[in-house]
């Protein structure tokens, strides 16, 4: 087996800075119809309904 690969560390990420604006971008992007099945797994009919009335906002 080859050795591993030498990373680079994450640098620390500020996730409280701004009124926690990165957070807020990541539920925006997580609860994305194109985005929330690869990363949260398959929606029920009642969950998709209810993310498509939010968009009407």
């Amino acid at each position: 087996m080859p050795p591993k690969k030498a990373t680079a560390a994450l640098p620390p990420i500020a996730l409280d800075a701004n009124d926690h604006v990165l957070v807020w971008r990541l539920i925006a992007e997580i609860t994305k119809p194109q985005n929330f099945k690869a990363l949260c797994g398959k929606l029920t009919k009642h969950e998709a309904s209810d993310l498509l009335a939010d968009e009407n906002y």
